[in-house]
Formats: C-alpha cells, structure tokens, sequence
C-alpha cells in the first residue's frame, strides 16, 4: 500500500490528503509516506477504532471503557471483536503498536469528527487536542425532498437503520407497548430481527410492523407519513446520519440522551430526548407528542431549518476548504474541540 500512495504521489503531488477508514486495508503504512514527504494529511473519524479495538466502545448490550491508552488487553478478555478470542488478540495487539508506534497521533495532522462527543472521546483517550476539530457531516436537503405524505389509520413512529444491540431497537418496543394509539414501523435488517420480532409479539401483539430494507422514495415516504422519528441508541452514537435524514424530510426525533445525539436533537425545538435503555422515559416523550402531533409539527419544521442553515453542503464545503487551508498552513485552532459548524 506504501509503495503505491509513493507511486501516486510521484505522479499527483497532492497539496493535501484526505483519509478515511484506512485502518486495515490501506493501514496507517500510507501516513508515513505523506509525513516523509511533508504533506499534511486530514484524516475523517467515523467510529471509534482509534481508542477501541471492536471501533464502538460497546459490548454485551451496554456501553464498555475499560481499554485505556496503551491498555487494550481487556479487549482480548472479553472477546470484544466477533466474539473471537483470535480476532480479538489481533485487533487488541494492533491497537497497542499503533499506541506506541503513535501512527496516527504523529503523523495526522487533523482529526476531524462529526460531533464534540466524538471529539471529546478521543481527547480523553490520549489523541492530541491540538490536532483535533469537530466538523459535523452534512445533508443535500434537495436529495431528501418530501414525498407528498398521505397518512391514514393510527399515527405511528419508525425507526430506521440496522437491526444490531447497540442500536436499541427493543426500548422502542417495550415503550410502545406502554402508550396507547400508536404504533412504530421498523425499517431495516440486521442480526437482532429474529429476536425482535419475539420481543415484539410478546410485549406489543399487532403495534408493530417489520417493513424490512427500504430505501429512495419507498423510505422517504415511510418516513414522511409518520409522526416522527425514534432512535433509542444505547451506544454512543458518532452522530447519527438517520438523525440528519429525519430532519431534511421536516420529523422530528425522539432519541436517546447518549453520545452525539442530543448535540442534533434539541428538546422541545427539534425533537425530545430520553434516558438510554428506559421505556418508560421514551413512553412519556413519546406520549406527549401523541397527545400534542401539533408540537411533532412544529418541531419538524426547525429541524427542517436546521438542516438547511447549518447542515447543507455549501456550509460544509465552506468549513471543509477553512480546515485544508489551516492544515496546510500548520495552523489549526487546536485546544477543546474547534467546531468548524458554529457561527
């Protein structure tokens, strides 16, 4: 892979490099090459494998920060990576060379994150501050157009993404279960849909409909004849891309208080938050919006806004070009977390 971006380079001689998900195939190798050169390298962090060898900080159904700088062997003990004593070694001894080795943490020049939670956790985990900024992803409001919404029958929310534990789908479930004239819409596959059609049968018999994968128009209508949006996350979400898509169709989201979430879902202007992992919180948020689908509106609207002032592309085109240029003049901010979104 070296010899190859050494190639690219000889012939393109690049200004700037910008990486993402290079962690395995591409490897950190390539960075070495960049930094002999003298070329600044902004690489984009989407999950959190720079601080945890399974990239989540999440195992057996709960948020996990017993991996420390430097001291990933729990990773190894509780077979964090496919349930895999191998896989798990593997990942955990290649987290401590590059610890030491610090093939990131020397050779990056900026770290960006979608969010200041993730910002924060890499900061916490021993990653330069001086090198790190919060640039939060962005939306063509033009490409997620509402459908015309032709809601009939009971007023339901969905929830849409990958059916996986950390994604909390069973809370949405058992809060269902608890509020009366509402139903919910799961949109997606994943390993846990067998266990949450069980769930669902036991808890809510008839309130809730597995749509499968669903995507264009097809989601977007989904989406668009619902009265919101719930994303009952039990892990700390990076961002939260269904948050972001939500929002451009005018939805509000009930969504979890955890990880990047609530930096996008803003109580009462938004969307309405509750305690990770409890139904009975989400039940009362989602009562509330069942009992008041005029507040639903209203807070669709602002996230719709939202969206279209601080989350399109031309915003993140403008702050994206801020970072090169700093990175190529060796003068980014630096310090707690520059967020290149704020006014």
């Amino acid at each position: 892979a070296r010899r190859a971006v050494s190639q690219l380079l000889d012939a393109k001689r690049p200004d700037i490099v910008h990486c993402r998900n290079i962690y395995h195939h591409l490897s950190p190798s390539i960075l070495a090459e960049f930094q002999e050169r003298g070329i600044p390298v902004v690489m984009t962090i989407a999950d959190y494998k720079l601080v945890c060898p399974n990239y989540k900080l999440f195992r057996n159904g709960t948020v996990c920060n017993e991996c420390t700088p430097g001291r990933y062997h729990p990773a190894l003990l509780h077979k964090c990576v496919k349930d895999s004593f191998l896989a798990s070694a593997l990942c955990a001894a290649e987290a401590v060379y590059h610890h030491h080795s610090r093939a990131y943490a020397d050779r990056l020049t900026a770290i960006l994150t979608p969010s200041r939670f993730a910002c924060t956790v890499l900061a916490d985990h021993g990653l330069p501050t001086d090198k790190l900024a919060v640039l939060r992803h962005f939306l063509d409001p033009s490409e997620w157009s509402s459908p015309p919404s032709t809601p009939s029958g009971r007023p339901y929310l969905v929830a849409f993404g990958r059916l996986s534990p950390e994604k909390g789908i069973d809370v949405a479930i058992s809060a269902i279960a608890k509020v009366r004239g509402v139903d919910l819409a799961v949109v997606g596959q994943g390993p846990e849909e067998s266990s949450l059609r069980r769930t669902a049968e036991r808890e809510a018999p008839g309130r809730v409909r597995f749509l499968g994968y669903r995507q264009g128009d097809d989601l977007r209508r989904i989406i668009a004849d619902s009265l919101a949006v719930v994303m009952p996350s039990v892990w700390y979400e990076v961002f939260g891309l269904s948050v972001l898509e939500s929002f451009a169709l005018g939805k509000a989201v009930v969504g979890s208080r955890i990880g990047a979430i609530p930096e996008l879902v803003i109580d009462d202007e938004t969307g309405l938050t509750f305690a990770p992992g409890d139904a009975d919180d989400l039940a009362r948020q989602v009562s509330a919006l069942v009992s008041d689908p005029a507040l639903a509106t209203r807070m669709g609207a602002a996230a719709k806004a939202m969206v279209a002032l601080d989350l399109g592309p031309e915003r993140h085109y403008r702050d994206l070009i801020k970072i090169y240029e700093a990175s190529i003049e060796r003068r980014l901010p630096g310090g707690d977390c520059p967020d290149f979104n704020r006014r």
